[in-house]
């Protein structure tokens, strides 16, 4: 990439910000795995500043987007086919969110950071993400029988991991110390401490409380994938 010409530069910092703003929660986020800071980052983006070529993969392999084409522009953004302008494309995490006990969470590292493993990528329609942003979705697993009728071991949730208020009540991915949990929240009133019941809708599992900071929420479920 030696004797890049300045369009070349600007062609990719383009090609770079909508990776970050369509496969990372955030600039800040996608410069973090980079190992660079925001304001280097900035810099890419504009063009003004040669971006190195391991930077590129490693944003490449971190966010699954196709290095020739983050590199050169040449080819689909996506290692698999392009999604059409009414889909796009959502990480399913390695997490195995546990229904009548905790999950288990797989973590990847990238340039010395944590960060959950991407076990594929799904292709859905925009409108299964209400106002859901697509960099904000992913697809998680469910495991267990605690949720049944309503998921069933091997069905798969779409959370919203912008959208971590428990306020109104609804099913979320949680983790609530012991690991990864999928629940039907519920407020507790009349608490000191902001606390939460976890519910299953399998009456056969016992209901719990734990306070909100201790039950950390991880996304509202917002669609449900069922397994046929």
């Amino acid at each position: 990439m030696s004797h890049e010409h300045p369009s070349f530069r600007i062609q990719l910092g383009r090609r770079l910000e909508k990776v970050a703003s369509e496969y990372f929660p955030s600039k800040t986020a996608t410069a973090k795995v980079a190992g660079v800071s925001l304001e280097q980052f900035n810099k890419w983006i504009a063009g003004s500043v040669k971006v190195p070529i391991d930077a590129i993969y490693v944003l490449a392999n971190t966010s699954d987007v196709d290095f020739s084409w983050l590199a050169t522009g040449e080819g689909s953004i996506s290692k698999e086919s392009s999604p059409t302008p009414d889909h796009v494309m959502i990480q399913e995490i390695d997490v195995l969110a546990g229904c009548g006990g905790g999950g288990t969470a797989s973590i990847e590292m990238h340039n010395g950071k944590q960060r959950d493993a991407v076990k594929k990528h799904w292709t859905i329609h925009k409108s299964l993400l209400d106002e859901c942003k697509a960099k904000d979705a992913r697809i998680v697993e469910v495991q267990g029988d605690s949720m049944t009728p309503t998921l069933h071991s091997g069905d798969r949730v779409i959370i919203n991991m912008a959208n971590r208020n428990p306020f109104p009540s609804g099913l979320f991915c949680i983790w609530d110390g012991l690991g990864c949990v999928v629940k039907r929240i519920e407020n507790v009133h009349g608490c000191e401490i902001p606390t939460i019941r976890l519910i299953s809708d399998n009456k056969q599992y016992q209901t719990y409380e734990t306070s909100i900071e201790e039950a950390h929420i991880i996304g509202r479920v917002i669609q449900l994938i069922k397994r046929m």
